[in-house]
């Protein structure tokens, strides 16, 4: 789910083409550039590496015809990103806490029946035993999209779990029309804001940052929840085509663990390239987990590792080398206050996230160390 908001913005980004000052690329170094040499330079590559990044991004952005948003819109654009991917991560924990509260729900019914079988009833109870069983099968097969594309069944339910079945779709459905809602508020939000930007570079006689704005805002009212849900994740990114598929090579880095909680999410290794938010919470991943991962996160600015035991301040030797990461979740792990001063000195970390036993001490340290951080503890 994570990719779908990437696919989105690639839309705006090539509505936006004709806007591009193709010129920044060929001339002296834009602003992008030299943000994109500083965070390669304090990750640790070395000058050549970071010429061929560089150069490669900058064909890349030649051959797309894309080239950053306007700093007013971008900065539009990212907050709505935050705020639908919070609405999107809110659904779907409802959502998989309510398929696991109706499954076991469906196996008490099914153990009760079982358990009450008489000479009388055993065959009918084995029916009804079975198609429970179905049931179970069918739901743990659902997924957040099914909600969306799924019709309801025509079957009628064993009378045992008919209840069931009509609790789970009855807050299901309050709970799709709570968020639509909000996103419907988020996308008001956002186009106001668009149109006083615009108003504001039409007053500086910028027509044709005015008409790129206007096409962001066309966008904008033209996407539902709906349809940012179910947006396809292909297809709109013909301009990546030409990124190589992972190898076996390169997918041996990932631990089997990591590739199950990977696949359940719809991600490939393809797809984790481009992604902006990651969210690994309680996952029980180890920081050998993460250090296979570190390398294919190229756009990452959000990632949250918090509720994992089995990651600490060894993690942190890995993640420092990520120079798009902006955010990082760390609450409930075994990460401490001295690993984080060791290790993320030379970041670009706006949000550190972590547990309140942190020493008070190597907080305000923190704070110091990185003046521009927020750090959140809770």
């Amino acid at each position: 789910m994570n990719t779908i908001f990437y696919i989105f913005k690639k839309l705006v980004l090539l509505l936006l083409f004709f806007s591009a000052n193709i010129s920044t690329l060929q001339g002296d170094e834009s602003n992008w550039q030299k943000e994109y040499r500083n965070k390669l330079e304090k990750a640790g590559y070395t000058s050549k590496e970071i010429d061929e990044l560089v150069e490669k991004e900058i064909h890349k952005k030649k051959g797309t015809g894309e080239d950053p948003l306007p700093k007013e819109v971008q900065i539009v654009v990212d907050q709505v990103e935050e705020n639908i991917q919070d609405e999107i991560d809110d659904l779907t924990k409802y959502f998989e806490k309510s398929i696991e509260q109706t499954i076991s729900d469906f196996i008490l019914v099914q153990k009760n029946l079982l358990r009450s079988v008489t000479t009388k009833n055993i065959n009918e109870a084995l029916d009804s035993a079975l198609l429970i069983r179905k049931y179970i099968e069918e739901y743990q097969r659902r997924t957040l999209k099914s909600l969306f594309t799924q019709k309801k069944s025509t079957r009628t339910p064993p009378v045992e779990i008919e209840n069931i079945i009509k609790t789970f779709d009855k807050k299901m459905d309050a709970k799709k029309n709570e968020h639509s809602t909000n996103f419907d508020k988020i996308k008001t939000r956002s186009i106001d804001k668009l149109k006083d930007v615009q108003k504001k570079v039409v007053r500086e006689g910028n027509l044709e940052k005015a008409l790129a704005i206007k096409k962001v805002i066309e966008i904008y009212e033209d996407v539902s929840f709906v349809s940012y849900i179910l947006l396809p994740k292909e297809g709109l990114e013909k301009n990546n085509s030409a990124k190589t598929k992972s190898s076996k090579k390169e997918n041996s880095d990932i631990s089997d663990h990591l590739k199950n909680i990977l696949k359940n999410k719809e991600l490939t290794l393809e797809k984790i390239a481009d992604i902006t938010i990651l969210d690994l919470i309680e996952h029980r991943l180890t920081d050998d987990d993460i250090k296979g991962l570190t390398k294919h996160l190229k756009s990452i600015k959000t990632l949250l590792i918090g509720k994992n035991k089995g990651i600490t301040d060894k993690v942190l030797s890995y993640i420092k080398d990520i120079p798009t990461l902006e955010t990082l979740g760390l609450r409930n792990t075994n990460v401490t206050g001295k690993g984080i001063i060791m290790q993320l000195k030379d970041t670009n970390i706006k949000t550190l996230n972590l547990s309140k036993n942190i020493n008070a001490q190597d907080v305000e340290k923190i704070k110091k160390m990185l003046p521009e951080c927020k750090v959140r503890l809770k």
